[in-house]
């Protein structure tokens, strides 16, 4: 191709030099990849490959391994029957415990209603007409007198006192012939070695006066319980 004239005063090419060419190279025929040096495949410390415990070596397309199977386990039933022995035992002791009581009467009652109280504690209180000495005992009990009835008895049982238990009964009206609250009598008693049935009287000097009357009860001077009773 020919070359544009130079103008005068320009830089460029000598005319008279041939283009520089350059050492001769051969065209670059690339390399082979590096290979290193050929190993044989890992094969481990001298041992084969892990195959597990007897196991087949897993497959491509196996279901995942579910473990060894085990028996199911059979769940005891000693301690059910036991269970329910127990709780067959005390059911029939709470039945037969319940059928005493009711066949025993009111004085089971009591004396169970005085051990929850302790020692010492009012077992029961009754007004009554009349009074046994042997055995000790409340006579014809009742809540309602008539105003001819002289004395009154109010009949405090203990349970298993100790020598020497002071025990007190203080005579109130609630309501009766015009006496509203009033304190009518106090009366104390203290225990010997075996007493438990303790007797207190109340006789006054007319007939009783018809309305309601109470009885309080104290054992060494600690209130224990009260009883009411009328007079018609």
């Amino acid at each position: 191709m020919e070359q544009p004239p130079q103008q005068p005063g320009s830089s460029g090419p000598n005319p008279n030099q041939p283009p520089y060419q350059g050492q001769p190279q051969p065209p670059y025929q690339g390399q082979p990849p590096y290979q290193g040096q050929p190993q044989p495949p890992y094969q481990g410390q001298g041992q084969p490959l892990y195959q597990g415990q007897g196991q087949p070596p897993y497959q491509p397309g196996q279901p995942p391994y579910q473990g060894q199977p085990q028996p199911p386990v059979r769940k005891s039933r000693t301690g059910c029957i036991v269970l329910g022995i127990v709780g067959a035992f005390v059911g029939f002791i709470a039945i037969a415990t319940i059928v005493v009581l009711v066949l025993a009467g009111p004085s089971v009652g009591s004396v169970f209603s005085a051990v929850s109280k302790g020692l010492g504690g009012v077992s029961t209180v009754e007004m009554a007409r009349g009074f046994q000495q042997s055995p000790a005992k409340a006579l014809n009990t009742t809540s309602i007198f008539k105003p001819t009835d002289q004395p009154l008895h109010c009949v405090v049982t203990l349970l298993a006192p100790p020598a020497n238990t002071k025990v007190k009964t203080i005579w109130y009206t609630i309501e009766a012939g015009g006496s509203k609250d009033e304190n009518l009598k106090e009366l104390e008693i203290v225990t010997g070695g075996k007493e438990n049935v303790i007797d207190f009287t109340l006789k006054l000097g007319q007939d009783w006066p018809i309305g309601t009357y109470k009885v309080d009860v104290y054992v060494n001077d600690v209130y224990s319980q009260s009883v009411n009773f009328s007079v018609q």
